[in-house]
C-alpha cells in the first residue's frame, strides 16, 4: 500500500486543480455570455466575482493535502481522511477519490509510515 501514497497525493492535487479549472471556465463562459448578449448587469458581475474568488478557495485544502501526503506529513493523513469523507458523495470523481483515499490512508502500513515520519520530524 505504500506505493499508493504518492498516487493519492497527486490525486488530491489534481482534484484541487480541477476545482480551480471549473471556476475559471465558469467565469470565462459567464463573461462571454454577458458580452455576446449586451446585457451586463451588476448581479451577473457580482456572481462572476464570487465564483472567481470563492470557488478556488475550496481547492486550497486539496492542494495542501496533496502536497502533505506526498511529503508524508502526519497532519496530511488526517486532512486526507476528512476530505475523503467529505468528497465521497460527489459522484463519480469524488467517490473514486474518497474511496481511494479512505482505503489508502486507513491501511496499517500507511499509518505506520506516517507515524515514522512524525517521529523523524521531532
Amino acid at each position: 500500500m505504500r506505493r499508493y501514497i504518492d498516487t493519492l497525493g497527486w490525486a488530491f492535487t489534481v482534484y484541487g486543480a480541477f476545482i480551480v479549472a471549473i471556476s475559471v471556465v465558469v467565469c470565462v463562459a459567464g463573461l462571454a455570455i454577458v458580452l455576446l448578449t449586451d446585457g451586463f448587469s451588476g448581479e451577473i458581475a457580482l456572481v462572476l466575482a464570487l465564483v472567481a474568488t470563492v470557488v478556488p478557495l475550496f481547492a486550497v485544502p486539496f492542494l495542501a493535502t496533496g502536497w502533505g501526503i506526498r511529503g508524508r506529513r502526519p497532519w496530511a493523513r488526517i486532512a486526507g481522511l476528512v476530505l475523503s469523507v467529505l468528497v465521497v458523495t460527489d459522484i463519480p470523481i469524488g467517490f473514486a477519490l474518497g474511496a481511494f483515499g479512505l482505503g489508502t490512508l486507513l491501511d496499517r502500513e500507511v499509518r505506520a509510515e506516517f507515524a515514522a515520519t512524525a517521529t523523524n520530524l521531532r
